[in-house]
């Protein structure tokens, strides 16, 4: 990896550790060279262990980003690869591209670089790679999310100065981008491909047929329902498409009817 440049993290807890041998299986077999220091970040102290995989236990009860604040005392490198337990790696990375992205955020000192986001951009940063500068005043809710991307492990810090539980934390990102003028930029070159997992604590319909097909999960963990599961992806297709107006209009309709938005 570029010059040890970069620690892996994949964050967890122990409610999801019936898919630690999927999440980790996948990445070891598709990602086998990344020859990068690799951390499962998890809240319970647990007695398994997997190859090539260091296991963080931070303490009982904390959230994500308390977890994360704790774990990341032990990472000096200057990027933090950032993904979830549930975000499945079922296609092969190429871990020289990921090397180039980690030379053009180098070189354009970019703090924050996504694989999966979809807000305005204002600018490309690299044609090669399809990397484009987001616009941050877009006025757009969540344009700096979770979903997996490549931290500047000092902007991360900041993001963890003041103590948020989940929900609070990710609304909070870009508040805090805006702030600090970070660079923050998407990815839509396909370097880091995923298959979203699980969503409401049950398992989605292509990850299920996945893993039943390949005879990877025997737990009980349930599948979700088609109807949440098309009301989901609904809603996920209706915020890129649609325009911010519709999008303001219609949340303040579900707002008359008790939704609470944390945005």
């Amino acid at each position: 990896m570029e010059d040890n440049k970069i620690t892996l993290t994949i964050h967890t807890c122990e409610k999801f550790s019936d898919i630690w041998e999927i999440t980790v299986g996948l990445l070891n077999k598709n990602w086998a060279d990344r020859n990068m220091r690799t951390l499962l970040i998890t809240d319970e102290k647990t007695e398994r262990r997997f190859d090539n995989i260091e296991i963080i236990s931070t303490g009982s009860g904390l959230d994500m980003p308390a977890r994360t604040k704790k774990a990341i005392v032990n990472i000096d490198t200057e990027y933090i690869f950032l993904t979830l337990d549930d975000y499945l790696i079922t296609k092969r990375i190429d871990t020289k591209r990921i090397n180039h992205l980690i030379r053009i955020m180098d070189e354009n000192h970019i703090d924050y670089l996504s694989f999966k986001n979809h807000h305005k951009t204002k600018g490309i940063v690299d044609k090669e790679e399809k990397i484009f500068q987001l616009d941050l005043n877009s006025g757009e809710d969540y344009i700096l999310n979770l979903y997996p991307g490549i931290w500047r492990t000092s902007f991360m810090k900041k993001t963890l100065e003041i103590e948020k539980n989940i929900w609070e934390y990710e609304v909070s990102l870009t508040t805090l981008a805006q702030k600090e003028k970070a660079v923050c930029c998407t990815s839509k070159g396909n370097q880091f491909e995923i298959m979203d997992g699980i969503r409401k604590g049950k398992i989605l319909h292509k990850p299920y047929r996945y893993l039943k097909k390949h005879n990877l999960y025997k737990g009980n963990r349930p599948v979700i329902p088609y109807r949440s599961e098309i009301k989901l992806f609904i809603m996920d297709k209706a915020k890129i498409i649609l325009p911010r107006e519709a999008t303001a209009i219609i949340k303040m309709g579900l707002r008359k009817m008790g939704v609470k938005f944390f945005s």
